[in-house]
């Protein structure tokens, strides 16, 4: 037996009318600009021997093989956490962008656990409960989408009033340091949070191991965006202190990928490279620390990324005279997953290969062309690879391109 117990904080959507129709309960909820309030009111009207949260822009996947197993399955477990996938593009679960994060959603609320902050709520327990990540098992949240500058906007404010009174009380919180930057997107105060938070794990305040990784994630971005001098030592100070963390292997990896790409030093772009790839590799099986991602989304890790930086990488070797690492980079890439830029490049890559070292790039080619054609997301997508495909190609026909080519051979 289980209820849908839901709380209306003040919805003028339509939406009420639509929980009606499902909740057990279903009861108002004023707002009072206090997350962790709402959420204990829900908690305080459920009977259950397990509470699950859910918000109302989130959906479970549809497999649920791990929370049946976790549920049916007698363990000494109070609390577990899954994964949350926030969408960043319009394409949600069809090959768009997104970054994941480790929540605490499903508990026995008969251990006294409840919810604690204003904004960005988490949960709190007495004593000491034993907790396990539930594999398998995912939330997604759109709750980022389809919102125009106005509504943004508004969110913006809304949050960063919280925060602020947050930071009146604990000015030396990392956590609280890591939410005004990462909610003051676009604000002039948000480099300050920034460097006050940086500060924090140079002095080492308490949690500085847990948010050190996030918030040198966030130093080396927004030193690439303002183009600011301390890119580098900020760079090397993560590798230093947290050479392990997710953050350092895959979303710092990125983006050090392409600041070295785009300074035209290859070598280091390279190495940036693979290192991501292999962080790519780890994070898909689980060969990470779990805590890093309780403590912030990591973003670049979905398979936009993945293959951007693959078919970049394959150019990488090229410029380095490595053919053989960018044939072999290229026999892993799946065709079906790529966008217009992604197919562009590859088809490049196969053209230099065949060009200029003499390597059979036909059978890649042809699994190429039978791989975009599949409408994988979309036929819309696939329809797009295709012309892009059929363009580049055209290019090996024409006069200049031949000439150039029976140049550099020596024939004319």
């Amino acid at each position: 037996p289980c209820e849908l117990v839901m709380a209306d904080t003040g919805s003028g959507d339509g939406s009420r009318a639509i929980a009606e129709q499902y909740a057990d309960i279903l009861f108002d909820f004023p707002w009072i600009n206090d997350f962790s309030a709402a959420r204990n009111a829900v908690i305080d009207r459920c009977s259950g021997m397990w509470y699950m949260s859910i918000d109302c822009d989130e959906w479970v996947d549809p497999n649920i093989e791990g929370f049946e197993q976790f549920l049916t399955t007698d363990k000494k477990f109070d609390f577990a956490s899954v994964i949350i996938r926030n969408y960043n593009s319009p394409e949600l679960e069809q090959g768009g962008s997104y970054s994941d994060f480790l929540a605490a959603r499903l508990f026995r609320p008969s251990k006294g656990i409840r919810y604690e902050g204003t904004i960005h709520e988490h949960v709190v327990c007495k004593g000491d409960l034993h907790t396990i990540l539930i594999q398998n098992a995912m939330f997604h949240h759109d709750g980022y989408l389809f919102q125009n500058d106005a509504a943004r906007d508004e969110k913006q404010d809304r949050n960063m009033k919280l925060l602020r009174e947050k930071l009146k009380q604990n000015p030396k919180d990392l956590i609280v340091l890591t939410q005004c930057y990462e909610s003051s997107d676009g604000t002039p105060e948000q480099e300050g949070y920034l460097r006050q938070a940086m500060a924090g794990v140079f002095e080492k305040r308490p949690q500085w191991k847990l948010f050190g990784p996030v918030i040198y994630r966030h130093a080396v971005r927004y030193a690439i965006s303002k183009n600011l001098p301390e890119f580098e030592e900020w760079l090397q100070t993560a590798e230093e202190l947290f050479p392990n963390s997710i953050f350092v292997r895959v979303e710092i990896a990125y983006f050090a990928f392409g600041f070295y790409w785009n300074k035209d030093d290859y070598a280091k772009s390279i190495a940036w490279g693979e290192k991501y790839l292999q962080g790519m590799e780890d994070y898909g099986v689980g060969r990470f620390n779990r805590s890093d991602i309780l403590a912030s989304v990591l973003n670049k890790a979905d398979s936009r990324s993945k293959l951007s930086v693959a078919t970049v990488l394959a150019s990488g070797y090229l410029h380095e005279k490595q053919p053989e690492k960018c044939l072999r980079l290229l026999e892993t890439i799946d065709g079906r997953q790529m966008d217009v830029k992604q197919t562009v490049d590859y088809l490049r890559n196969l053209c230099n290969l065949y060009c200029h070292y003499d390597i059979n790039a036909t059978p890649l080619l042809l699994r190429l062309w039978d791989s975009i054609n599949e409408p994988v997301p979309t036929q819309e997508r696939a329809d797009q690879r295709r012309k892009a495909f059929l363009q580049i190609g055209a290019e090996m026909f024409e006069g200049k391109f031949i000439r150039s080519e029976l140049d550099e051979a020596g024939v004319i």
